[in-house]
């Protein structure tokens, strides 16, 4: 590498400012590193520039400082250096789209197995069914249930169940029924356990000693469930990815958005599955762009956007409930100097208003 050489960020490598700090996001290798905000700066502005001149236009007392910053994206395979003009496509990710109607579906079962519903969602090309089984499954129900589902143009099956012995003697069973089934939790477990099962370990069997299916668990925002893949990052640039092509269908045949959510939508039975699908889009254009306090977080395109369980059930906007990061002082809930989000600006009608120097005089405290 020479000062004459030209920086190239890879496009899989996309970076995303925060109010603190920055990160970029390796949707190839689906990692992420932390980088400061002058640095998202030099690779939105100076993409495709001579270092040489990336370096006068920050003048002689920072060039050691641009060399450290230069020398990190090299290490972590974020650029490309070269001498020649090179081109990369750096708008697919802002072209998200599937052509079905839905993604996903969720589906509450109860002791009929709702054949039509399932026919409708392979129909309209649903590609993942993650199944709810409110009471204690019975096994023959499962076998049959799934039996049907493979039979189906729905690709992956995820299933949800209060814990049996019936079950876990019968997993392999349930597999053998459909190699379309990827997941299985059985809550309310003996005990807590991950087991994986088929010929090339696909399917991830998760016993759980608690209710974690509950909504008191959903919307909860935690590293572990960041995506840093390409679909997230597209999804969340272009929709709310907690709701976009999503459904969830009830044991009494109801719509909603999610199955959380107490807004009703229409009943399968009723209402044509498309009509349904349009009111989704309609309520899925909000992004994380224009959620409050999200707007200004660094982890916006790979964290999960729930619009259930927010600060104001009235906004479409309205920032999580159950967010426990504060990204103006770049600080999760339990690290020593954080503090909640409320004490550094003011929830107003019109959004968060972040108040600078209060900002500042808690960042000073843990620097």
């Amino acid at each position: 590498m020479t000062h004459k050489d030209k920086l190239y960020l890879f496009p899989s490598c996309i970076p995303v400012k925060g109010y603190a700090r920055s990160i970029i996001v390796d949707t190839q290798r689906r990692c992420y590193k932390f980088i400061p905000n002058v640095l998202y700066r030099i690779l939105q502005e100076h993409n495709g520039d001579i270092i040489e001149h990336i370096m006068q236009l920050y003048g002689k007392e920072n060039c050691e400082i641009i060399e450290e910053y230069i020398e990190f994206l090299i290490e972590n395979n974020f650029v490309f250096i070269s001498k020649n003009d090179i081109t990369f496509n750096y708008n697919s990710i802002k072209n998200f789209d599937t052509p079905n109607h839905i993604n996903n579906a969720q589906l509450d079962v109860g002791s009929i197995i709702p054949f039509n519903t399932i026919d409708l969602l392979s129909e309209h090309n649903c590609t993942v069914l993650q199944i709810f089984v409110k009471e204690t499954a019975d096994i023959a129900l499962l076998l049959n249930l799934l039996g049907y589902v493979h039979k189906s143009r729905i690709a992956s099956v995820y299933l949800n169940a209060k814990y049996s012995c019936e079950i876990e003697q019968n997993l392999q069973a349930l597999l053998d029924q459909s190699n379309k089934l990827q997941q299985v939790l059985l809550t309310d477990a003996p005990r807590t356990e991950t087991l994986r099962l088929g010929p090339c370990e696909s399917c991830i069997v998760y016993l759980i000693n608690s209710d974690i299916s509950s909504k008191m668990q959903c919307g909860t925002v935690h590293p572990n469930n960041f995506a840093t893949n390409r679909q997230m990052m597209a999804e969340t640039l272009c929709h709310s990815s907690c709701w976009h092509k999503k459904i969830s269908i009830d044991a009494n045949g109801f719509v909603r958005p999610c199955r959380f959510a107490e807004q009703v939508l229409g009943s399968i039975g009723d209402t044509p599955l498309t009509a349904l699908a349009e009111q989704i889009v309609a309520l899925s254009s909000t992004t994380k762009d224009q959620v409050e306090v999200c707007r200004h977080c660094e982890f916006r395109r790979i964290c999960p956007d729930c619009r259930v369980f927010t600060r104001n059930p009235q906004s479409p906007t309205a920032h999580l409930a159950r967010c426990a990061y504060n990204p103006y002082i770049a600080r999760w809930q339990g690290q020593s100097g954080y503090v909640p989000v409320d004490q550094c600006g003011m929830f107003t009608p019109k959004g968060f208003v972040p108040d600078a120097e209060r900002i500042e005089q808690y960042a000073l405290k843990f620097c």
